[in-house]
């Protein structure tokens, strides 16, 4: 039990230390190892030892990092250590110091503390370097490019005496050192080594090697004799690296030294073969687990990597999705903007649009006295019609009394020939023409005063009228009374669907961003809970980190919704429609007015009156001659012809007064369309108050949207940061979690070469060669040889030590 317990001891140590050089992560404090330690209640002291170097691999300082564990189980801990400038790194225990020992106070708790040292290391590697062929200073190969070659020389400063075979011989600690580099392909191609791996992940390409100086020396095998079966055993003490670099420049390169290699093999007790094979077995059992372990490792970190990647992709989504969020934020915000400036601009139209409408309003009620005027025109022109429409008696019309005169001077001239009704005739004649006269002189004084003055004054109005209308109607254009409502409704709708928007934009933006976080989060717990995280403690640490800068979700404030603008408030109406057929209207009357005027103002017209006139005045005083008949006839005649063109006349003028009458019909709507025009300004002025106020309190919220606006791509620009950082750092995990799961790979790979090529051979041969062979191995595993601790430990304690050496970059 106590030696597979060593056993799994040495294959986490193994595993640890690998993985440590391949991702290039060497921690400060040796709290929290990764390497297993025996399973006991006394007090250890575990000891990592950090040595910075040169690029050639000299010491430059030295710090020690200790780990006194189950120190908690006694109150004061006496401790050994030639360290200098000791620091507790994990807690307030204090010490007493009195030369090299040291006595803690626990506190009930382990001790984790450090300082520094200039002893010097019990192994040590140096590091030379060959520019084609040529050997360089490290300082001048900055910036070169040609044939590579480092060659990396391993020294075990460390030598024990012992006795084997009844001899004094002086054998050598056993060590292990594994040496890691990454070098990337930009700089470095065609990378070969001769006792390691090369993993290339496509952008650089992972080097580790390994070597066991003095190894082979203490065991014998560099002896020419019977133990040549032994000799095939290759047992590394150097490494050489060679590659193809272009402008050269290296990073820090890490080296591990551990001295506990061959504890798990267990010789005592052993007096023959049979105990031999039996141990020999045992060694092949462990080295096989060994296998497995590192198979098995490798099987988790591809595992580790599968389920990264979903996590990664989960982060990648999770990012642009926040971005896409943010650039709707924008574009809202841009809405908003527009939507600020259209209800600043809609509150100085609606001011704009109130002056005009009252300038318009008061325009208009300059037609209110028009509106009388229309109706009288119209009431004149039917007064003048029926005078002359030919209905009615002959006193009562002048068509009548015109067209009687006519038949009467026709028949005058019918019956000029008949002699014997002359006188009778004559009288009637005289006595018509009596009628005729005064009807004529009646005629021509309503014309003037009923029909030509009144005309002439409605031809001005009307005009009068046309021009106000002209301006009321382009006061009512630029008004745009209606543009202000369809504005209105424009801006609600604009209005209804931007609240609409900003509410699912941001419960979106929220209800992803939770979404992916605890995606995110539910991935790495997982991977947490799959972790032996006391084998692994900076995995399990960074991804607790991450866990941590999950904690919590997004929450994004709801903007305050945009008021929308009251639609009754804004619904105006204009009867424009009252206008146009008012306006027609005007202009026929206007055109009807000035035609019929101008005809009564004819010269023809008013000669025609006057002779019509004088040929009745000639007829009343007209007396039948003494001397001719065929004078009386030719004086009818003339007469007869004279009445029939004047009853033309008056057929034409009753023509043109009734179509006057016909096109005057419609004045008195119009003047009820002024009258409605009026009401309707005086309803839409009821409305301007509301208007204004409506326009200034839509504008009085503008400051706060606004600072909503600016609030949540604010928040969205942080949101977006965040996710940019989560997102980096992932990749930076996914990179690291690649190169784990390389190094496991190779190092998979390599333990079964190590027991294919080595443990196999070397078991074989052991089986064969046992004499001094054996005493030699049960030489190095002994305690003589043991190398337990660097800087002191008390005798009551057990120990592990091992060594990180980082060289300094070449930039």
């Amino acid at each position: 039990m106590n030696r597979n317990r060593k056993m799994k001891r040495k294959i986490t140590a193994s595993l640890a230390a690998s993985l440590a050089v391949v991702v290039g992560a060497v921690p400060v404090l040796a709290a929290e190892s990764s390497i297993k330690q025996l399973n006991t209640d006394n007090v250890y002291k575990e000891e990592t030892v950090y040595v910075n170097a040169d690029a050639s691999g000299n010491q430059t300082s030295v710090i020690v990092s200790n780990w006194l564990k189950n120190a908690g189980s006694e109150k004061e801990l006496e401790d050994s250590s030639i360290l200098k400038d000791i620091q507790n790194v994990k807690g307030d225990e204090t010490y007493q110091a009195s030369g090299n020992s040291l006595t803690w106070k626990t506190e009930g708790k382990d001790i984790y503390y450090q300082g520094s040292t200039d002893k010097k290391l019990p192994v040590s590697v140096h590091f030379t370097y060959y520019l084609d062929g040529k050997e360089m200073n490290p300082s001048d190969l900055s910036g070169k490019s040609g044939r590579l070659r480092i060659k990396v020389a391993y020294e075990n400063n460390t030598r024990q005496t012992v006795e084997i075979d009844g001899k004094k011989e002086s054998i050598y600690t056993p060590f292990a050192l594994l040496t890691g580099m990454i070098l990337p392909d930009e700089i470095f191609s065609n990378v070969t080594i001769d006792n390691g791996k090369v993993i290339s992940d496509g952008q650089r390409s992972i080097v580790l090697g390994i070597a066991m100086p003095g190894l082979a020396d203490s065991l014998g095998l560099n002896k020419t004799d019977s133990s040549a079966d032994l000799l095939s055993l290759d047992i590394p003490e150097t490494l050489e690296i060679s590659a193809d670099v272009e402008n050269f420049s290296m990073d820090p390169t890490f080296t591990i030294a551990l001295s506990d290699i061959l504890d798990f093999l267990d010789t005592n007790g052993i007096s023959d073969m049979s105990e031999l094979t039996e141990a020999l077995d045992d060694l092949e059992e462990a080295t096989l687990q060994l296998v497995d372990g590192s198979e098995e490792l490798f099987n988790g970190t591809d595992t580790l990597n599968s389920n990264y990647q979903e996590l990664d992709s989960g982060i990648q989504t999770l990012k642009a999705g926040i971005d896409t969020a943010a650039s709707g934020s924008n574009t809202l915000a841009e809405g908003i903007t527009t939507y600020i400036n259209g209800a600043a601009q809609l509150s100085d139209g609606a001011v704009s649009y109130v002056n005009g409408e009252q300038q318009i309003a008061d325009g208009a009620r300059q037609l209110e006295p028009l509106i009388a005027g229309l109706n009288n025109i119209h009431e004149g022109t039917a007064l003048l019609y029926s005078a002359m429409d030919g209905q009615g008696s002959a006193d009562e019309d002048l068509r009548v009394a015109s067209g009687q005169l006519a038949a009467g001077t026709q028949l005058l001239k019918d019956n000029l020939d008949k002699m014997s009704g002359i006188l009778d005739s004559l009288d009637s004649v005289e006595q018509l023409g009596g009628q005729l006269i005064s009807e004529a002189q009646a005629l021509s004084s309503t014309l003037q005063n009923q029909v030509a003055t009144p005309l002439q004054s409605a031809a001005g109005a009307a005009s009068q009228l046309k021009e106000q209308l002209k301006t009321l109607e382009s006061g009512l254009s630029s008004a745009a009374a209606a543009a202000a409502q369809s504005a209105a409704e424009q801006l609600n709708i604009q209005i209804e669907a931007k609240n609409t928007e900003m509410q699912t934009k941001a419960g979106q933006v929220q209800a992803e961003a939770n979404q992916k976080l605890s995606g995110a989060r539910n991935a790495i717990q997982s991977q947490l809970d799959a972790l032996d995280q006391s084998a692994n403690p900076e995995a399990a640490q960074a991804l607790q980190t991450a866990l941590q800068q999950l904690d919590g979700d997004v929450t994004v404030s709801q903007p305050e919704a945009l008021q929308p603008i009251s639609a009754s408030d804004l619904n105006i109406t204009i009867p424009d429609e009252a206008l146009a057929p008012l306006m027609q209207t005007l202009t026929i009357l206007e055109t009807s007015a000035q035609q019929f005027a101008s005809f009564l103002a004819n010269p023809e017209f008013s000669s025609q009156l006057e002779t019509m006139q004088k040929q009745l005045e000639a007829l009343s005083s007209f007396q039948v001659p003494t001397g001719s008949v065929s004078l009386l006839k030719q004086s009818v005649n003339a007469l007869n012809d004279g009445m029939q063109q004047l009853d033309s006349a008056i057929g034409s003028l009753s023509g043109k007064v009734k179509g006057m009458n016909e096109q005057t019909a419609s004045l008195p709507e119009a003047g009820a369309g002024i009258q409605t025009l009026l009401y309707g300004f005086d309803t839409l002025g009821q409305h301007n108050g509301d208007l204004i106020s409506g326009a200034a309190e839509l504008t009085q919220s503008n400051p706060l949207l606004f600072q909503g606006v600016q609030t949540l791509q604010t928040g969205t620009a942080q949101l977006s940061d965040g996710a940019l950082t989560l997102q980096n750092g992932s990749s930076q995990v996914k990179g690291g979690i690649e190169q784990i799961k390389d190094g496991a790979r190779e190092l998979k790979d390599g333990m079964q070469e190590f027991n294919e090529e080595g443990i196999e051979k070397m078991t074989s041969a052991l089986k064969d060669e046992f004499g001094e062979l054996m005493d030699r191995i049960e030489a190095l595993n002994s305690n003589t040889c043991a190398y337990d601790t660097f800087s002191g430990k008390t005798d009551a304690m057990d120990g592990n030590v091992k060594f990180i050496i980082e060289t300094e970059a070449i930039k």
